[in-house]
């Protein structure tokens, strides 16, 4: 069992194109309407970076610019998104040394910081395919859950297991069964559309 804060949550999936930021983003839409919880929605598959070009917030400082630069804080790349009581980490700028990053002292001490500091929200990572990079094995240690989507009809057995087995040092808490195969980019879940306020708002720091 994890030692990490269980507000923590890691969402990944086997392969790219399975749905996990579709699963993400209804996940976090849902926590905070219905459990009103505040939710934190953390890009950090900066590859593709799906959910920052969700929220069109690609120009944005965030996380990778956090793990790498000792002059901002975690309140300097939250944004206020136009969803109430949704806030985006956004992947940000900096895209070198992307799994050294996620498996940095700094990724750790910013884990803790969110698992303490933030301990009233729910904080989802959208974190890249467990078999295209080793991002997801990176970041794994430093969550309190994990949750893996997959893609109905469409993950082969194979596919799974050899996800499961790349992430044997921890424990997948769930599997998410997506029949949707991907988002409509710009598409509005719950009536909402996407989008934060103004360039210069940030979200509350406490």
């Amino acid at each position: 069992e994890s030692a990490m804060p269980s507000n923590l949550v890691m969402i990944t999936s086997s392969v790219p194109s399975e749905g996990k930021t579709f699963t993400t983003i209804n996940l976090a839409i849902s926590i905070a309407m219905e459990m009103d919880r505040t939710v934190l929605v953390i890009d950090s598959d900066i590859i593709k970076s799906d959910l920052t070009r969700l929220f069109g917030a690609q120009d944005r400082l965030g996380l990778f610019d956090l793990l790498s630069r000792d002059d901002l804080t975690v309140p300097d790349v939250l944004i206020r998104t136009n969803i109430p009581k949704l806030v985006l980490m956004p992947a940000g700028r900096i895209r070198d040394v992307v799994s050294e990053k996620l498996a940095s002292e700094a990724m750790r001490r910013l884990a803790v910081e969110l698992g303490t500091r933030y301990r009233d929200r729910v904080v989802l990572f959208d974190c890249p395919p467990i078999l295209a990079t080793s991002g997801a094995v990176a970041l794994a240690p430093y969550v309190g859950q994990i949750l893996m989507v997959v893609e109905a009809g469409k993950t082969t057995h194979e596919t799974l297991r050899q996800a499961v087995e790349t992430m044997s040092q921890t424990t997948i808490t769930g599997l998410v069964l997506n029949k949707s195969k991907e988002a409509r980019a710009g598409g509005g879940y719950y009536g909402y559309g996407y989008g934060y306020h103004q360039p210069n708002s940030r979200a509350k720091a406490d």
